[in-house]
């Protein structure tokens, strides 16, 4: 009976490592042409994943080093292609504490299309040269698959 408990312990872990995480919206531009990110500055956690979603014109999301600088970032790899519709989705992995992102269209970025996502639990400054926090898949599904395994191996 103590392993038939450990392993429902094991269980409810998986499904509250996968239920922590929440998808967040950010309309990218508007159907009149606004030069917006909606929202443009925002909080997620460790696991979060961010939907821009397109409501018109020709945008792209692009990474940062800093707000509003308009350059691709030289520490952390990620952007999506300049399109017109459609979505991109980043699931956000912690590796920076801050994430600052804008649109590469045109002078886009100087009219003000920036923002920044603050990132709750990140684990590092993200001072080096890595795949973006925003940019790598990864989340509670694959912690919640190795605990799972490992409370099986245990058990058995």
């Amino acid at each position: 009976m103590p392993r038939f408990n450990l392993l429902c312990f094991a269980v409810f872990l998986v499904f509250l490592s996968v239920a922590s995480a929440v998808t967040m919206n950010v309309t990218v531009g508007g159907p009149n042409g606004e030069l917006t990110f909606s929202p443009a500055n925002f909080t997620a956690n460790v696991g979060d994943t961010i939907n821009f979603v397109w409501a018109g014109g020709q945008h792209s999301v692009m990474l940062a080093d800093s707000v509003g600088s308009c350059t691709p970032s030289t520490k952390i790899q990620g952007g999506s292609a300049t399109k017109s519709s459609g979505s991109v989705t980043y699931v956000i992995d912690g590796k920076n504490p801050k994430i600052w992102y804008y649109c590469g269209v045109g002078m886009h970025c100087a009219k003000g299309m920036f923002g920044t996502i603050s990132v709750t639990g990140a684990t590092s400054a993200g001072n080096t040269t890595t795949q973006s926090s925003a940019n790598r898949i990864s989340g509670g599904v694959s912690l919640g698959v190795l605990m799972v395994a490992g409370a099986a191996a245990f058990l058995f």
